[in-house]
């Protein structure tokens, strides 16, 4: 006769997963032998189900007193066989593995979007608003009271009536299906609960030993980064002590701020954000910005490094590339030439002057050398092509003659330029008519 496993298994709280494995052995044929292997962790459980009385804080075993044994028949008869649960494959196939895990608090990370693949602070904030709204149409569809309809509805149903029976074969309706999409919009409540839920999370990781310290009433540690502040925990987040609890204006976040890591990619984004929201204004600025919402540890070096990321700012500072200079013409490098020999010419505003009872104008003209950088200047009674000419003359007088003039487009220059080489080809055409102009 083959024997027969009796599974007695009771556990009331554990603090890990744990596998169970009942495995049959076959006795004596006239011996029936029960084999329970029970693995606990933590507990103060001994083999028999009996109670470690040297052990606190355990938990009894509910086994029944009927298939408790002694401890020697235990010793004697059962055969203990821990396997775990990854082993199990390669047993003989007539034992069973029982999985018990235990409901542990979940971490907020584990159910929020990855902070990292997000470079808008906005954006994730809104996304996960999103999130928590469908959350809320979730639970108030399930908690919706279902009812039956017993009076007629002229708007769903307008040819309803109680006598109508259920009809034996289906019948084909046209219904004319109006497509709407109905948007709603996310609300404040649900933006700052992202909000909260996200800087919960930035504690969670950057600080686990703070908070596990503070949840056991302990103090914190030397090699611990808040060992100089006073903290403390309110509305589920640790929070930095100050001395403004007496101002029953100011809510919880602005007499006590959240204390945040600046490290954590979740933070950087924030502060890029305030940033943004302040119209990109300087280092100061963002940073008494963030500091009226949150404690950030070392803010202002974080918020130097950031500025470089934002790239409004770095267009508005970058400076532009100075065009690379050419090389100066040759009649600005004529050494050991007398001044003059290269001149530029050009003319500059009108001066009221008096003759007898009149106002009349007068221009000046700007003779410059264009190697020494000396000027000459000149008495023009017009803008004309002739007192362009008699202007000429008279620094030639003074000056000598100079190789080569420069000046601008201006009509009354360009007139001078053209008289003179007419005059020019006429001389060098019939050398006579020069020695007569002369006479």
């Amino acid at each position: 006769m083959t024997a027969v496993s009796l599974l007695c298994i009771a556990i009331l709280r554990v603090y890990s997963s744990i596998s169970f494995v009942v495995a049959s052995t076959e006795a004596d044929k006239t011996t029936d032998c029960i084999t329970t292997v029970v693995g606990v962790v933590d507990t103060g459980l001994c083999v028999s189900g009996h109670r470690d009385h040297s052990m606190q804080n355990t938990v009894m075993n509910p086994q029944p007193p009927s298939l408790c044994l002694d401890d020697d028949d235990c010793l004697a008869c059962l055969s203990l066989c821990l396997v775990d649960s990854h082993d199990a494959r390669s047993l003989s196939g007539e034992e069973k593995t029982h999985h018990v895990t235990d409901r542990k608090q979940p971490r907020l990370k584990e159910g929020l979007p990855d902070c990292t693949r997000y470079s808008s602070w906005n954006r994730l904030r809104y996304t996960t608003a999103r999130v928590l709204q469908f959350i809320e149409l979730c639970r108030a569809n399930t908690q919706r009271v279902n009812y039956k309809r017993t009076k007629k509805s002229a708007l769903k149903d307008p040819d309803w009536k109680r006598t109508n029976k259920k009809l034996k074969t289906r019948q084909k309706i046209r219904v004319e299906l109006e497509e709407t999409l109905e948007v709603r919009p996310v609300s404040a409540e649900l933006i700052r609960k992202a909000e909260d839920l996200f800087m919960r999370t930035v504690q969670e990781e950057s600080f686990p030993n703070e908070v596990e310290s503070i949840k056991d009433g302990k103090s914190f540690t030397r090699n611990s980064r808040l060992k100089q502040l006073s903290i403390e925990c309110a509305e589920r987040a640790l929070r930095v002590r100050s001395r403004i609890n007496a101002a029953e204006q100011l809510s919880t976040p602005s007499k006590n701020p959240m204390i945040l890591d600046r490290n954590h990619h979740t933070v950087k984004l924030w502060i890029i954000a305030m940033h943004r929201t302040r119209h990109h204004t300087g280092v100061e600025a963002t940073v008494n910005e963030c500091r009226q919402h949150y404690w950030i540890l070392r803010l202002r070096p974080v918020t130097r490094t950031l500025f470089p990321q934002c790239l409004h700012c770095r267009i508005r500072a970058a400076i532009p590339p100075h065009p690379r200079t050419g090389d100066l013409p040759a009649f600005r490098l004529a050494h050991h030439q007398r001044p003059f020999t290269y001149t530029g010419v050009d003319y500059f505003r009108p001066l009221t002057v008096t003759v007898g009872r009149s106002q009349q104008k007068r221009y000046v003209a700007v003779f410059t050398c264009l190697t020494v950088r000396t000027i000459h200047l000149e008495i023009a009674t017009s803008l004309s092509t002739d007192s362009v000419i008699m202007n000429l003359r008279r620094m030639k007088a003074r000056r000598g003659q100079p190789a080569q003039i420069w000046s601008d487009n201006g009509t009354n220059l360009r007139g001078a330029d053209n008289e003179l080489r007419q005059a020019m080809d006429r001389a060098t055409s019939s050398p006579s008519s020069l020695g007569q102009q002369a006479a």
